[in-house]
């Protein structure tokens, strides 16, 4: 299986080296690049290795012109030192858009897929930034963290996709330690926003954008478990699968979207 092919903009394979070598950080979170070659160079380096990439190349094409979620990207690139924040929203957003691909959706919907899944996190915007270096937090300092799926609505416009509105807000729901979707509580001070009570209002994820959220839910959990962070190692196989089951409770829908994305990972010898 033919697994690479470089994408527009991009000179050669040395640029796109999986897990992203220090060169690609590097530009990434220059904050003097350009967010649409920002973007660009992050969604190349995370499609090297997908089998699904000659057709993903093709349907993700149209979101070079979309300055809406470059904007976006591009302040998640920059907010956590490391740029982690941003790589990881796109490598969710990918893995979403492969799930698409398999199943056969149509375009339109393979995109709605990659925005739910790249936006997943913009509330984490809302979270100060030098908490994601930070080996362990405070009591007060989880509240914060665990509490953006709540700020999601300060920072992306509801008009733009209900799917990337309803994947923000409810992508730790159905999990064993979920985060509430909607915290209306005011018994903690956030130093980065203000939170607009009026677009914190409950909202259950509209029916016809479940099975996006449910993706974005399982694609976010295995990149997780697959990345070192500061307050933790990256998962070997094994250990993804046990954490993973029990943090969907072997949930059906879920375990397939597991296996589906460790054999896209494994096929072309990106798994680990």
């Amino acid at each position: 299986m033919e697994c690479f092919s470089p994408y527009i903009g991009i000179n050669g394979r040395a640029w796109i080296q999986a897990g992203m070598d220090n060169t690609i950080r590097a530009r990434i979170t220059d904050p003097g690049m350009d967010p649409t070659e920002r973007f660009n160079l992050g969604l190349s380096a995370t499609l090297q290795g997908r089998p699904y990439e000659a057709v993903l190349l093709d349907v993700l094409e149209p979101l070079r012109r979309d300055r809406y979620l470059h904007g976006r990207i591009n302040q998640l690139f920059l907010h956590a030192p490391t740029g982690e924040l941003g790589l990881h929203s796109i490598e969710v957003g990918v893995d979403v858009a492969s799930l698409c691909v398999e199943e056969k959706m149509e375009q339109r919907l393979v995109l709605e897929g990659f925005r739910g899944g790249a936006l997943h996190d913009i509330g984490k915007l809302g979270v100060p930034a030098y908490m994601f270096m930070k080996q362990k937090l405070t009591p007060e300092e989880r509240v914060v963290m665990r509490r953006h799926p709540s700020y999601s609505g300060t920072f992306i416009d509801i008009g733009y996709s209900t799917v990337a509105w309803d994947s923000a807000h409810g992508h730790h729901e159905g999990k064993t330690d979920s985060y509430p979707r909607v915290d209306n509580r005011r018994k903690y001070h956030n130093p980065v926003i203000h939170l607009d009570q009026r677009k914190m209002q409950q909202r259950v994820t509209r029916p016809e954008n479940e099975p996006f959220v449910r993706m974005v839910r399982s694609a976010e959990v295995l990149h997780a478990l697959k990345s070192s962070r500061s307050y933790k190692p990256a998962f070997n196989a094994g250990e993804r699968v046990g954490a993973f089951t029990e943090i969907f409770r072997n949930d059906p829908e879920h375990m397939s979207h597991f296996t589906r994305l460790e054999s896209i990972a494994a096929q072309c010898g990106t798994g680990n």
